[in-house]
């Protein structure tokens, strides 16, 4: 699981991008979290239906880390109780999704 901040629509070409390549060739399950819904974020989910907002009080660059945050781990307790490994960046990230897949072969929990 793997979840990317989305910081501005603007970045629809760098989700795009990762969609197409890193992402379509891995077994990495992802979100894109958003502030709040706006008519853009709703036609984007639409066609992709891996957007989520986590409706945070406060939207924009740089503002309220720590409730951001917060109602980003929650939203991954809720939603994947079993995880073991979550991850989060920017949506101007570019991952290597074979180095991914091969350190996972070899991860184990230790708990």
């Amino acid at each position: 699981m793997y979840f990317f901040n989305s910081r501005s629509r603007i970045n629809y070409d760098r989700r795009e991008a990762q969609r197409e390549t890193w992402l379509a060739s891995s077994k990495i399950e992802h979100k894109y979290l958003i502030d709040e819904w706006t008519p853009e974020w709703m036609a984007e989910n639409e066609i992709f239906g891996d957007i989520v907002s986590i409706n945070a009080s406060f939207s924009g660059y740089s503002k309220a880390f720590g409730e951001k945050l917060y109602h980003w781990f929650k939203y991954v307790s809720d939603n994947y109780p079993e995880g073991t490994i979550v991850g989060k960046t920017d949506d101007d990230f570019y991952g290597c999704a074979n180095l991914y897949d091969t350190g996972m072969g070899t991860f184990t929990h230790k708990y």
